[in-house]
C-alpha cells in the first residue's frame, strides 16, 4: 500500500509538472484533465498586449491593439483609476469598433476576465478610460494577448 500511495504522489507531481510544461494544455492554455473538464489557468500565451498608459489632464487613454489577419485579441484584466473624480471605462471589438463591455463612472475600476474577453476574429480591440475630470489624469492597465 505504502509503494502504490508513492506512485501515486510522483505520478501526481509529475502530471502538474506536465501540464505547467505544456502538456495536456488546450489551445486557451486551459489545463485539460482525465475526465474532461478544464481547470482554468491563467497562462498568457501569444503575443502579448499587455500595457500601462497615463492621460493628459482631462483627457480621455485608451490602449488600441490594433487587427491582425486571422487573429483575435484575449482580453485577460483591466484596473483603470483616476487620480481623482471618476471615469467609466468602454471596451470595443475592433479599433473604434462596436461596444461589448462599458462601466459606470467610477474612481477606479479593477476586472478578471477568467474566461477572456474576445475580439471577432480579424478585429483588433479598444479598451478606453474617460476622461476623469478637470485637473485629473487617468491611468490604464491592460492585460491581453494576440494570437
Amino acid at each position: 500500500m505504502k509503494k502504490f500511495l508513492a506512485v501515486l504522489a510522483l505520478f501526481t507531481v509529475v502530471g502538474v509538472a506536465w501540464a505547467v510544461a505544456g502538456k495536456y494544455t488546450n489551445s486557451m492554455g486551459a489545463l485539460v484533465v482525465n475526465s474532461g473538464e478544464a481547470i482554468v489557468t491563467h497562462l498568457q500565451p501569444a503575443t502579448l498586449q499587455n500595457a500601462e498608459s497615463v492621460s493628459a489632464v482631462n483627457t480621455a487613454v485608451t490602449k488600441s491593439i490594433a487587427a491582425a489577419v486571422g487573429q483575435s485579441v484575449q482580453l485577460y484584466a483591466v484596473s483603470a483609476r483616476c487620480s481623482a473624480g471618476t471615469a467609466g471605462l468602454t471596451i470595443k471589438d475592433g479599433v473604434a469598433g462596436t461596444t461589448v463591455w462599458t462601466t459606470g463612472a467610477a474612481a477606479s475600476t479593477n476586472l478578471t476576465f477568467y474566461t477572456p474577453l474576445s475580439s471577432t476574429a480579424g478585429n483588433g480591440m479598444d479598451v478606453t478610460l474617460a476622461a476623469c475630470g478637470t485637473s485629473n489624469t487617468g491611468t490604464l492597465d491592460v492585460q491581453a494577448s494576440q494570437f
